[in-house]
């Protein structure tokens, strides 16, 4: 199969082009000189601000106490025009009216001790609703999962290539968990902060799955341990925040801490009294953002047969 696929990375301008030539022949002087003119539309259509268009967020926790520890990061949402609903994992929640979705992106709180995280028996939050939801237009997708990682949140983010490290892990080598390892890869999603307080679970991705990358990696002196006491990766081979895009441009992001956006971390790493000084405050911004198609990487994907957008699958390590 012949497959090519082009970044358009709005804010740096640069390009990235992925050629995968099988066995159907093609002109790719032509081809290519196709592709470049619609990079030059997708590059128009990305250089310039647009309007934050209203979107519907369903913000999903397993108890009300979330309402006010994570208040500023909903306060972003709804700065940036997302009319949010609330609900509990025990709620009769609907995602689907009369073949309609009733939202545009999902946010799933699966924090330690969530008895519902572990749950895949609600038919409207089963994984294949999920997906489904995932795979229509303009659908995204954010994961807050702990350290006690149940089968439920491991599943799903098995599905876009991301994983967490085994059941019983911890992140240990310093006494605040530092993260300041944001990827050069990255800069066209997120500006150079670094100083991100991070306490919870390390992540791993498929090399396979071309589409998951990460966003946040551990510094140098942090190591991830199992319950056993061996050591399962360390430094930047760990990563704490990961993206996935998938070929329609839907969008996901996976995080093994609760506590990395909640007021207490926000707080805690203020340098003055401007929110803007917290890179913890600044790193979430930018990260709601990027997930919610605010900004970030165009995509244009053409490829003569059809494919699964979410790529390959990856095996839980649980």
């Amino acid at each position: 199969t012949a497959t090519t696929e082009i970044y358009t990375r709005s804010i740096v301008g640069s390009v990235r082009c992925v050629q995968e030539t099988g066995v159907h022949g093609i002109d790719m002087v032509r081809f290519i000189k196709g592709a470049w003119f619609a990079v030059g539309i997708l590059l128009i259509s990305c250089s310039f601000a647009m309007p934050i268009k209203p979107q519907k967020t369903l913000v999903l926790v397993d108890n009300v106490a979330f309402y006010e520890t994570h208040s500023l990061l909903f306060e972003i949402l709804k700065s940036h025009n997302h009319a949010l609903e609330f609900g509990l994992y025990s709620d009769k929640l609907s995602i689907n009216k009369y073949g309609k979705y009733l939202f545009d992106n999902i946010i799933f709180f699966l924090p330690s001790g969530s008895k519902s995280s572990s749950s895949t028996k609600t038919p409207n939050l089963s994984i294949r609703s999920i997906l489904e939801f995932f795979d229509s237009p303009e659908k995204n997708i954010m994961i807050v999962a702990d350290q006690a990682v149940y089968s439920f949140t491991r599943k799903l983010a098995n599905e876009f290539g991301i994983d967490f490290d085994p059941q019983g892990s911890l992140l240990t080598g310093s006494e605040q968990i530092v993260a300041s390892d944001i990827l050069a890869e990255s800069q066209h999603i997120l500006s150079k902060t670094t100083g991100v307080l991070y306490n919870g679970i390390g992540l791993r991705l498929d090399q396979s799955n071309n589409k998951a990358f990460s966003l946040l990696k551990a510094d140098r002196n942090i190591y991830s341990i199992d319950e056993n006491g061996v050591i399962v990766n360390e430094g930047p081979n760990i990563t704490l925040v990961a993206g996935f895009q998938g070929l329609n441009n839907n969008r996901v992001t996976v995080t093994g801490s609760t506590m990395m956006c909640s007021n207490r971390q926000i707080f805690k790493t203020m340098k003055g009294t401007s929110l803007l000084t917290s890179p913890n405050y600044v790193f979430c911004k930018e990260i709601l953002e990027w997930n919610f198609g605010e900004s970030g990487i165009c995509l244009l994907y053409t490829s003569p047969s059809p494919r699964d957008q979410r790529g390959s699958r990856m095996p839980s390590s649980a």
